[in-house]
């Protein structure tokens, strides 16, 4: 696909979707939710999140971003990782390209490397 025709489709992805709309109770919420937990992991020397922030978090970012969440199966991004030698985090943005039929503008070297069919260098393309 030609990056024209890309950003054709992304355009009229986005105005499908419309913009995100927080009002600036939920925005100012997330905000203040957001820097206690910092505040906390700060204090008990920066250690990473529980289980449960983690959690919290991912269903802040869901509501958040909603119907622009591209949703990968568990099985298929496992294969890919196997596949392309990747992390787990990595395969899913090779399975997601895949999914939709674009490419993937990367730098990560490994992800080049493995997964050479839908990823491109940022700088070439």
């Amino acid at each position: 696909m030609d990056p024209e025709a890309l950003l054709q489709r992304i355009r009229r992805r986005h105005e499908e979707l419309g913009p995100v709309d927080l009002d600036e109770a939920t925005l100012r919420r997330l905000r203040d939710e957001g820097r206690r937990e910092e505040e906390e992991r700060r204090r008990e020397g920066g250690r990473p999140p529980t289980a449960e922030q983690a959690r919290a978090m991912c269903r802040d970012a869901a509501a958040v971003l909603g119907a622009r969440v591209v949703r990968v199966s568990d099985d298929h991004v496992l294969d890919a990782a196997l596949e392309c030698g990747l992390s787990a985090c990595d395969a899913e943005f090779v399975v997601a390209a895949r999914e939709l039929g674009v490419r993937l503008a990367t730098e990560d070297r490994s992800v080049l490397r493995g997964a050479g069919d839908v990823a491109v260098r940022i700088a070439g393309y």
